[in-house]
Parts: structure tokens; C-alpha cells; sequence
């Protein structure tokens, strides 16, 4: 069963919310990464640092691939 959007909801609109969204966690993964893999970050930073750090990459390269499914789930509503 589908439910008519059209006209409701402006796809195109919740497109560029959702590459928005996208892009900013895209970028905050990378800093993530990026700290992470520093030379001297295993010996410097505390254990349950580390875990919160890899945990923080895990969660948003997760929301990464769901923003990635949300615009291509609306990238079809659009044909």
C-alpha cells in the first residue's frame, strides 16, 4: 500500500535537508577519523576515551548510510 505524497511533501526540499544532514556527518567522521588515527592518540588519550571515540565513528558512519538510503528512498518518490 502507498500513500500519495504528491504535492504534500516537498521532495526536493527534504532532498537537499537530507544531503545537508549528510554532508555534516560525512565531515564529522572524518574529523573523528582523523583524531583517531593521530600518531600519539593511543598512548595520550584515556581507554574509555577511546572507546567513546570509536563508538562516536561507528554512530555516525551509521547515520551516514541511513541518510543515504533516505534520499535515494525520496529520489525515487520524485519519478
Amino acid at each position: 500500500m502507498y500513500l500519495l505524497v504528491k504535492g504534500r511533501v516537498d521532495i526536493d526540499s527534504e532532498i537537499s535537508k537530507a544531503q545537508a544532514r549528510l554532508s555534516k556527518a560525512e565531515e564529522a567522521c572524518a574529523r573523528q577519523e582523523k583524531l583517531i588515527s593521530a600518531a600519539d592518540y593511543k598512548k595520550k588519550v584515556k581507554q574509555g576515551v577511546q572507546e567513546a571515540d570509536a563508538k562516536k565513528v561507528a554512530d555516525l558512519k551509521a547515520e551516514t548510510e541511513t541518510l543515504k538510503q533516505v534520499i535515494a528512498k525520496f529520489e525515487g518518490l520524485r519519478a
